[in-house]
């Protein structure tokens, strides 16, 4: 059967409801039946009110700022070729003689690269 959230997402509460019955008693049914149903109001809300100008002239200025940092951190990752020298990572190692690991050396450079930029991006957006 599916899910009772899945049938309150789709309209049909009666199917929703017959399905928490069988799970939980009925005073937690309409409990938790009127819980979802203020978050698909609030979702169909947020929905129908959201534009891409809502997300890059937010009024929040810490939405501008994350945003703005995001947009930096993506940029400069662009241009210091950083996606190309990952893609050709393992046939530079195994080119220079350094064919035994050379898996385990693109591994932890990727780890390496994801730990920076997880970090500055982190504390640039959440920082400000």
């Amino acid at each position: 059967p599916e899910s009772p959230r899945w049938l309150m997402l789709q309209g049909k509460h009666d199917a929703a409801q017959q399905n928490l019955k069988m799970l939980l008693t009925e005073c937690e049914a309409e409990e938790v039946l009127a819980d979802w149903a203020a978050d698909c109001a609030d979702a169909n809300d947020r929905a129908t009110t959201a534009s891409w100008a809502d997300v890059l002239m937010s009024t929040c200025v810490q939405d501008r700022r994350a945003l703005m940092a995001a947009l930096v951190v993506q940029g400069c990752q662009m241009f210091c070729g950083i996606s190309a020298l990952m893609t050709y990572m393992p046939a530079m190692l195994w080119e220079h003689g350094s064919k035994q690991n050379v898996l385990q050396a693109t591994t932890l450079i990727l780890l390496a690269r994801l730990t920076v930029v997880f970090l500055s991006a982190n504390y640039l957006i959440d920082g400000w």
